[in-house]
């Protein structure tokens, strides 16, 4: 059982991280696009890349921890 609890914490934590990183992608896209059709600069994004904010799930941390998190539960 810990290990199913184990593979699924991964899982879901990989298609949060897999889903951030389309996310950023779409946006850098449209940051090249919006620099070609205008010619100015645009800004940087607002958060680092690596860096992932929610409030409630750190997907990094869960993938990291999964066997402690996995035995806890």
């Amino acid at each position: 059982m810990q290990n199913e609890i184990k593979r699924e914490i991964k899982r879901i934590s990989d298609r949060a991280l897999a889903r951030k990183a389309g996310k950023q992608k779409e946006q850098q896209e449209y940051r090249e696009k919006f620099t070609r059709r205008t010619g100015a600069p645009t800004s940087p994004p607002s958060t680092p890349a690596l860096a992932y904010v929610d409030k409630h799930f750190d997907p990094i941390y869960c993938k990291r921890n999964a066997n402690f998190l996995a035995k806890t539960i």
